[in-house]
């Protein structure tokens, strides 16, 4: 996710004379990105010297670990930057309490932003300039639509939706692909058509003021085509299942952020 958000940041902030670095502990990922983007990588985080903005891309379990390295730098900059933290089920209080900074930005992006159409949902503790936080919207803008929420709870109750969302579309689609090539038709066709379907289903969303419920609704003729798949879904508990995974999901969000109820 950090490949698909930070280019068009990078591009605004660039125009203003801003410097940027970055880090993975293999370097070789840094090294190109760095190099795709017109920008700095460092092979060891010691050779930071002067920062107001820190990004935070890595998995969630590695956060102590990174920030004993930081904290270990002992830099004033470090302990006054902004963090933009795009983990997943970490809160503003922990990233606060682990890099000693009250600045805290948390992005929950989903995967379509590589392709520009993102949904990306932004919360920011009060201390947050409102430059950085502008700045941030109109590089997001590049990769899709950003929600200001005023909550941060909110972040973490959207996270199995946006955040994970696509994930559940790739499953449904994979199956229904699947289906049709067994029928006859090739891979690549199979994938195109359910794709374009799906595609095409979404973008009607989006431009009727009518329900989904309404739009399927539309689509099905009692005891055609559409029905009988549809009765299978009820009688089969779709409607349950999804309810069930979205559950287990948030569920694991608070895990993850140390709320076990």
């Amino acid at each position: 996710m950090v490949s698909a958000l930070l280019p068009p940041f990078i591009k605004d902030r660039l125009a203003c004379g801003d410097k940027f670095y970055i880090y993975t502990p293999s370097g070789n990922s840094a090294l190109l990105f760095a190099k795709e983007n017109g920008i700095n990588s460092i092979t060891h985080l010691s050779e930071i010297d002067n920062v107001d903005t820190i990004w935070l891309g890595m998995k969630p379990q590695q956060l102590l670990d990174v920030s004993t390295v930081i904290n270990a730098l002992n830099l004033d900059c470090t302990k006054t930057a902004t963090y933009v933290s795009l983990l997943a089920g970490v809160s503003s209080a922990t990233i606060s309490e682990s890099f000693l900074s009250s600045k805290v930005i948390r992005v929950m992006p989903n995967t379509p932003s590589k392709v520009g159409f993102g949904v990306s949902a932004i919360w920011s503790t009060p201390t947050v300039t409102n430059e950085l936080l502008d700045s941030l919207e109109i590089g997001l803008s590049q990769t899709g639509k950003s929600f200001i929420l005023n909550d941060e709870s909110d972040i973490d109750t959207i996270t199995p939706y946006s955040g994970s969302g696509p994930a559940y579309f790739f499953e449904i689609a994979r199956h229904m692909s699947n289906d049709l090539s067994k029928r006859g038709f090739s891979p690549d066709v199979s994938k195109e058509v359910i794709a374009l379907t799906m595609k095409g289903a979404a973008e009607m969303m989006l431009q009727s003021s009518e329900s989904s419920q309404t739009l399927r609704d539309n689509v099905t003729s009692k005891g055609g085509v559409t029905f009988e798949a549809l009765k299978v879904f009820e009688e089969k508990g779709l409607g349950i299942i999804i309810e069930e995974a979205l559950k287990a999901a948030h569920k694991r969000t608070m895990e993850l952020k140390g709320d076990k109820k």
